[in-house]
């Protein structure tokens, strides 16, 4: 074969190649892209990017990040420490509630004393009575006096109370002697005024001529009503050391002052006061620690105050 028919036969088979290679059935399409395209547009400030920061615009148009985080937490209160529960209760009663302070005082002159042995059944009282008025003012020697009593003095408690069962109670009692005759002895008494019962009674003396002492009567555990009586009896006197002025105006004086009345019973007006006023301090066991001061974050104080007095 020529070179000329041998070029022409390939030229034919190379044809039919393509041909027959094009008719072949075409495959699926795949497609396997990495590809960066925008999905969404958004403005971005640097607090949006940097959380927990703090940014200042300075004058140069620059800017200031200040950034903050925790970087370890420590709770004292929650890891460490846990304050107890603390009660505390106190009780108070009608002792707790004290009466008003009073005062008395009276006086008794000579002349009054002269008048009542002048009065009296006894001759020889008669007889020192009307001696002493009608010596006034001269100096005369007087003799000893025995069995005077002294008018019986009414205290009115009624603005008080009606009655009360002493818990505490006291009389103050200063005796003044202006007699020119000391004063050996006396006593004296206090009365419940409704039924006469004796309160207490006690001996008092002795007590020089122009002197006076002093005595406490306690009166505690006694019953007592608003109606009071004090009085002064079996008082006798010394006789004079020589002759004396005789003054009818000398006199003996008694003044008593009843203090800490308290009432484990009472029917009474009691004033205007606290009934309740303590401190206390409270201390907190926590466990081993030593703590002297806990600055608290919360916290609550719950009272509680219960009443059995019927009133208000």
């Amino acid at each position: 074969m020529s070179l000329k028919n041998t070029l022409v036969a390939m030229a034919v088979l190379t044809c039919c190649t393509v041909f027959i290679s094009s008719c072949k059935k075409e495959k699926k399409t795949q497609w396997d892209t990495e590809m960066l395209i925008p999905i969404a547009n958004a403005n971005l400030t640097l607090q949006n990017i940097v959380k927990d920061s703090s940014i200042r615009k300075n004058p140069d148009n620059s800017l200031t990040l200040a950034y903050t985080s925790d970087l370890y937490k420590f709770s004292l209160a929650d890891q460490v420490i846990n304050i107890p529960d603390t009660s505390i209760g106190q009780k108070f009663n009608l002792t707790e509630l004290k009466l008003p302070n009073q005062s008395i005082k009276f006086q008794t002159s000579l002349g009054t004393l002269a008048h009542a042995m002048q009065a009296s059944p006894d001759f020889l009282a008669q007889f020192l009575g009307n001696f002493i008025l009608n010596n006034q003012g001269t100096y005369q020697n007087i003799a000893a006096l025995n069995g005077l009593s002294l008018p019986p003095l009414p205290f009115d408690a009624s603005g008080f109370f009606d009655s009360a069962y002493l818990a505490t109670g006291e009389v103050q009692i200063w005796a003044v002697n202006n007699l020119p005759v000391d004063i050996v002895s006396a006593q004296l008494t206090m009365y419940n005024g409704s039924d006469m019962s004796v309160v207490k009674s006690q001996t008092i003396g002795p007590i020089p001529a122009h002197d006076s002492i002093y005595t406490v009567v306690d009166i505690s555990n006694t019953f007592i009503t608003n109606s009071l009586l004090f009085d002064v009896s079996n008082l006798n006197t010394g006789a004079s050391n020589g002759p004396v002025l005789i003054d009818t105006t000398d006199y003996i004086e008694m003044r008593m002052y009843v203090f800490n009345l308290s009432a484990r019973e009472a029917w009474a007006k009691f004033p205007t006061q606290n009934v309740v006023d303590i401190t206390e301090d409270v201390t907190q066991e926590i466990e081993d620690r030593k703590l002297t001061y806990v600055d608290a974050r919360q916290g609550a104080i719950t009272v509680y105050v219960t009443s059995s007095v019927e009133e208000q």
